[in-house]
C-alpha cells in the first residue's frame, strides 16, 4: 500500500498534538464560569442594597405619616391634659424621654397611628410642651411685656417592612 505524500505530512501532524486545544478550552471554561459567579455576586448585592433602600423609605414614610397626624392632633382646638394623657408630655409637669434612640419607644407612653400597609410595627407619635419663649413678634409698646408663645415638639417613628429600620423624625410648632 502505498500513501500519498499529504496523508503521510497529516498523520505525521497528529502524533505530534499534545492536548493544547483541551487545556486551553479548560482555562477558557474557568474564566466564563468565575465571570458568572462574579456577576452572580454582584447581582445579589445589588438587590440587598435596594432592599435595604426600599426598607429605608418605608419608613421613613411611615415616620411622616405619623408625624402630620400628631400636627392635625396638635391644632385641633382642644389640647388635653398632657399629665393625665399618655402620648403627651409637658416641659415641668411630665418631662418627655429623649426620643431619638428607637428603644426609648418601647419603654414609654406614646401615640399609636394606623393604617400603613406592608410596615414591621406600625408608626407611633408623642407630643411635647416645650418651655415657653418669648415671641419676637408681640407687643411693640415701651414698657409692656411681651406674651410668651407655646411651643409643641412632635417626635414620631416609622419601621421599615423588616422591622430592622427605624426612622426618627421631629418638628416643632408654635401655636
Amino acid at each position: 500500500m502505498t500513501r500519498s505524500l499529504a496523508t503521510t505530512l497529516a498523520l505525521a501532524g497528529r502524533a505530534r498534538q499534545t492536548g493544547s486545544v483541551l487545556i486551553l478550552s479548560l482555562l477558557v471554561l474557568l474564566m466564563l464560569t468565575l465571570l458568572a459567579l462574579f456577576s452572580l455576586r454582584q447581582s445579589m448585592m445589588n438587590e440587598r442594597v435596594a432592599g435595604s433602600s426600599r426598607n429605608l423609605d418605608m419608613a421613613f414614610q411611615a415616620a411622616e405619616a405619623a408625624l402630620r397626624a400628631g400636627d392635625r392632633l396638635l391644632f385641633q382646638d382642644v389640647i388635653p391634659d398632657p399629665v393625665a394623657t399618655a402620648g403627651w408630655y409637658h416641659f415641668a409637669l411630665k418631662p418627655a424621654p429623649q426620643w431619638n434612640r428607637p428603644e426609648v419607644w418601647d419603654g414609654n407612653p406614646f401615640l399609636p397611628f394606623a393604617g400603613i400597609p406592608d410596615v414591621a410595627q406600625q408608626p407611633r407619635f408623642a407630643i411635647e410642651e416645650m418651655a415657653p419663649i418669648f415671641d419676637p413678634d408681640g407687643s411693640l409698646e415701651a414698657g409692656a411685656e411681651l406674651p410668651p408663645t407655646v411651643m409643641y415638639r412632635v417626635s414620631a417613628i416609622g419601621y421599615g417592612g423588616n422591622g430592622e429600620i427605624a426612622v426618627i423624625l421631629q418638628s416643632t410648632y408654635r401655636r
